[in-house]
């Protein structure tokens, strides 16, 4: 885990986890939740008859046992400060047009792409060059095409003058 590999003080702890339905709803709800968890190998979920909070009847609920609490900016600082120790780095402020997995992991960025077309203006009149996307943009997700295009377009413009 983690928070003990690394020794991140952000106050964690294992707590249970109660989901219960509000007043007046379909207990049938639970039910399908339940069997929804169970299918998905959270075989430790379990219905009971109320969750312990002392001043309010939450009836029947959900238990999720063990469940992670802890303080996500102290987490946060932490696993920061593990990655930069052990030689990687944090890029803020920077949008992700294209992202690959693997052995080698590797992010496309505005800068990336900035620096790929400045390199093809040594050869090419900005007036003659158009920035468009490869092929198979249409196979990806929607919300990842918008972005690939929004790197692209950013890119194009901070360039100045090419076409996008």
């Amino acid at each position: 885990m983690v928070v003990k590999d690394e020794e991140i003080e952000c106050e964690f702890e294992r707590l249970d986890g109660y989901l219960f339905v509000p007043p007046n709803e379909s207990k049938e709800q639970l039910e399908n939740e339940l069997e929804a968890a169970h299918r998905a190998g959270l075989t430790g979920i379990e219905i009971v008859d109320r969750a312990p909070i002392k001043d309010f009847d939450t009836g029947k609920c959900l238990r999720f046992p063990r469940q992670a609490q802890f303080h996500p900016l102290k987490y946060l600082a932490g696993l920061a400060k593990a990655i930069r120790r052990d030689g990687g780095r944090i890029f803020t402020g920077t949008h992700a047009g294209k992202i690959e997995g693997g052995d080698v992991a590797r992010i496309e960025t505005e800068g990336e792409l900035v620096g790929l077309i400045e390199k093809a203006l040594k050869r090419i009149p900005a007036e003659y060059l158009w920035v468009a996307p490869t092929t198979g943009l249409e196979y990806l997700p929607h919300d990842i095409a918008v972005q690939k295009l929004k790197v692209l377009v950013a890119a194009a413009h901070a360039t100045g003058g090419v076409k996008a």
